[in-house]
């Protein structure tokens, strides 16, 4: 029966009408890839929509022109096999489609997420830059200084190998900028300066030595004076948390630290000290010495503030006299 003016067969379907039939039911269908694509594999899914597109205006050009054909020679037949065939191909095509998608939309958010972590956050304050201080190769230094520069600069992503050697020959003086400038400025230079420079002061026995020097040459407290008695107090205790921090074992040290710490002390905190024991007859723990040393200094902090200066004592006499 041949085709009439303006009418479409009822089995013939447009491109577009094919289109809409099948976008839905392919998004539906569609696999939903992995959320953790590589940007190698996005890569190829933007290069391979990009040809299947080209490829599928191709189809529907060839669809369009066989449509026209076959609706001229009013060929049911073969319309029904030519719309099905089209029909699986466009579903096949759709489902890929959506598949490219999801793995390009996938890894664009995940390319946002870690440029979002390594962008400084624009709301709140802006901290100042953190710096390390330059290294001269004391061992009772040098934890500090391996953490802080491990911490700012190392774990630091936007630096390269050569950059952070660059760094590292910056913040190094005296014997360990000498270590440091063994190693090229080269990308595997810094692995091996630092390495060079953990071998020569990542000694726990050197560093023990160290502390209980400072600890057994303690300097005397020659006046009562607030500060001084915070100074003594302060170094002991650093010195005991790097005892602690090496593995050393303090625990039973309070006989010693008391002894040591009271014999730096002027006759007037020493007689202080034994009138505050309530058993004159026990070991005092260091933890009550301490505590006895920061009572006395807060003590003496807030006597000294209203001690008039020497200028003002000056201008008073000079007052008086005339």
């Amino acid at each position: 029966m041949p085709i009439g003016d303006g009418e479409e067969p009822k089995s013939l379907l447009t491109v577009s009408k094919v289109k809409e039939s099948h976008r839905a039911r392919a998004k539906s269908e569609s696999s939903v890839p992995s959320k953790s694509e590589n940007p190698s594999r996005s890569k190829t899914a933007t290069l391979l929509k990009s040809t299947s597109t080209s490829l599928g205006d191709k189809v529907e050009k060839e669809y369009e022109t066989c449509s026209e054909v076959v609706a001229s020679q009013n060929c049911k037949d073969k319309i029904t096999v030519m719309q099905s065939k089209y029909d699986d191909c466009y579903t096949v095509y759709e489902r890929c489609a959506a598949s490219l998608n999801e793995i390009i939309e996938d890894s664009r958010a995940q390319q946002s997420v870690q440029s979002s972590n390594l962008t400084p956050s624009q709301g709140g304050c802006r901290l100042p830059p953190v710096e390390c201080e330059v290294f001269n190769g004391d061992y009772v230094q040098w934890p500090t200084f391996r953490d802080l520069f491990s911490a700012i600069y190392i774990r630091n992503p936007r630096l390269s190998e050569v950059e952070k050697l660059f760094h590292l020959n910056a913040k190094a003086s005296g014997e360990a900028k000498s270590i440091v400038a063994l190693s090229p400025l080269t990308i595997d230079g810094f692995e091996s300066a630092w390495r060079n420079l953990q071998n020569r002061f990542e000694n726990k026995r050197l560093l023990v030595n160290s502390q209980l020097k400072i600890l057994f040459n303690l300097p005397s407290v020659a006046q009562e004076c607030g500060k001084s008695l915070k100074h003594l107090e302060s170094t002991i205790q650093g010195c005991l948390t790097a005892l602690q921090l090496a593995r050393v074992e303090t625990t039973n040290w309070d006989c010693l630290l008391v002894f040591l710490c009271s014999s730096k002390l002027p006759k007037l905190n020493l007689a202080l000290w034994e009138q505050s024991l309530l058993s004159k007859s026990e070991i005092p723990l260091w933890a009550e010495f301490q505590a006895f040393l920061k009572d006395r200094h807060r003590t003496l902090e807030a006597i000294e503030e209203f001690k008039p200066n020497a200028s003002v004592q000056s201008r008073a006499l000079r007052a008086d006299n005339s």
